[in-house]
């Protein structure tokens, strides 16, 4: 049986089986590098944001507590204000 070299055309230029094949494998191993990179940046960003997203939500209730207070505050000033005869200044829309 005769042996034959087994060649590439690749890029107009004559490359044995075996380098082309290594050029594939480093170009593989290169681009699973990326993609890896890739999903570390992804899911870092998504941490931030859900720290982010916690961070206003909690910012939003801080501050609908002090707005509850705060209206609790005024209601009971009307009632203090009402039982002292706060209301007789008023005029009435006739």
């Amino acid at each position: 049986m005769a042996d034959k070299d087994l060649t590439f055309r690749l890029f107009g230029r004559d490359v044995s089986a075996s380098a082309a094949l290594k050029g594939v494998g480093a170009r593989a191993d290169k681009t699973a590098r990326e993609v890896e990179a890739g999903s570390r940046r992804e899911a870092i960003a998504r941490e931030k944001a859900a720290a982010a997203a916690e961070a206003a939500d909690d910012r939003a209730e801080r501050s609908s507590a002090r707005h509850s207070k705060a209206l609790a505050g005024l209601q009971v000033a009307a009632v203090a204000a009402s039982a002292l005869g706060g209301g007789e200044g008023r005029r009435s829309a006739a």
